[in-house]
């Protein structure tokens, strides 16, 4: 770990210094800092971080920002831009406007993640920036992050806590192709995988020593977690029911 930090720094800047140059402006690598560092020190709190925890928090975020660059040059030079990133992004940034569908009819699909790009989006805006898809795209590196977190969380609570199964853990998770997808484009699927993530851990916290306190804490995690599983994947039923749910959802 003697070079560890100053090589993840360098390759951080270095990340951050395409996704500035992809752009023509220094904005897209001081909103990913701003979103990283904000994450990052949350992993100094007791309970939440620890040295593992930070070393995958970081590898992944090193990750996300490279992969970002490379998503950054296939939509900026080349023009190749996914529909669904796309309509996320559209999604996100205008679902208050009058003349809106979803501020006529209610978010019907992905409404967690659409919500909480909106109010990443809106925290950006008030203090100057412009409504770029880097601020969505920095929030699923940092949710994909705090994915790599939680896993090493689960693995202390098997029991594994030696140093080479954690290293392989955070390694294997920042090198996951499939995972760069999730952190490079404007897609649901990083909050989709921490959600899922996350609801594993509070079944192994659970397994790991079954008491009531857990098994009520598990249970009410379910009922959250069914809740919001619903706001992620889209609403297929046109039933008056599900209209009802949908138009409420925002406000959830």
């Amino acid at each position: 770990m003697k070079y560890f930090w100053a090589v993840t720094i360098c390759i951080f800047l270095f990340a951050l210094t395409v996704l500035s140059r992809l752009y023509g402006s220094a904005e897209p690598a001081v909103v990913v800092s701003i979103l990283t560092m904000a994450g990052g020190v949350l992993l100094f709190v007791p309970k939440i971080g620890g040295e593992w925890e930070r070393v995958a928090f970081w590898l992944s975020v090193v990750a996300g920002a490279l992969w970002a660059g490379v998503a950054g040059y296939y939509e900026i030079i080349l023009g190749d831009m996914t529909k669904d990133a796309d309509f996320f992004f559209l999604v996100a940034t205008n679902w208050t406007a009058p003349d809106h569908v979803y501020a006529k009819w209610g978010i019907s699909e992905s409404t967690g993640p659409i919500i909480l790009w909106h109010y990443a989006y809106e925290f950006f805006r008030s203090i100057g920036f412009e409504a770029e898809r880097y601020i969505g795209v920095g929030v699923n590196i940092v949710l994909a992050a705090f994915t790599s977190v939680i896993t090493i969380k689960s693995l202390r609570t098997m029991g594994f806590n030696d140093r080479p199964r954690l290293m392989m853990a955070s390694i294997l998770f920042a090198m996951c192709p499939i995972f760069w997808l999730f952190q490079s484009l404007h897609m649901r699927d990083a909050a989709a995988m921490f959600c899922v993530i996350l609801y594993a851990f509070f079944w192994l916290h659970f397994l790991s020593r079954k008491t009531l306190i857990r098994g009520v804490i598990l249970a009410g995690v379910t009922v959250v977690a069914t809740l919001f599983f619903f706001t992620i994947c889209a609403a297929s039923s046109r039933s008056s029911r599900w209209r009802w749910f949908w138009r409420r959802a925002p406000q959830c």
